[in-house]
């Protein structure tokens, strides 16, 4: 996230960092950003998140990335937001996870509607100008 964090404003842009007191230390909060928002839990970081957030866009990631993900794309799913979501697949990253979830569909567990909330790309700047095309 820092090296992206960098490359934004290298490139002119802004970035809003909002991270939770726990995790300041830990993972070395960015003193750099445009802004940077402390908050006491993972929970409200979610919440944040979604309210400064226009869209979302997961790139490779862990444990938390996947988490973090799938909580904004419910929140889509049940209504509670209307924001455009997409899932970078740099290199096949995930191509197992999108097999998973083609078998959660074919079993009766999602369906096509809740998918089709979810744009796939595996090129940067396409996904990025799909996305900013949806807001």
């Amino acid at each position: 996230m820092g090296i992206l964090a960098d490359s934004v404003l290298e490139a002119g842009g802004q970035v809003l960092g909002i991270i939770p007191q726990a995790l300041v230390h830990l993972e070395h909060a960015h003193q750099g950003l445009s802004e940077l928002i402390v908050v006491d839990t993972m929970h409200q970081r979610k919440a944040r998140m979604a309210q400064e957030s226009a869209a979302y866009i997961s790139l490779a990631g862990g444990i938390g990335t996947l988490e973090e993900m799938a909580e904004m794309w419910t929140l889509n799913v049940l209504g509670y937001q209307n924001k455009p979501m997409a899932l970078l697949n740099t290199a096949g990253y995930y191509d197992d996870y999108l097999r998973y979830l083609a078998r959660m569909q074919a079993e009766g567990f999602a369906g096509e509607h809740h998918l089709a909330r979810l744009r796939v790309g595996s090129d940067a700047v396409a996904t990025l100008q799909d996305l900013v095309a949806q807001i």
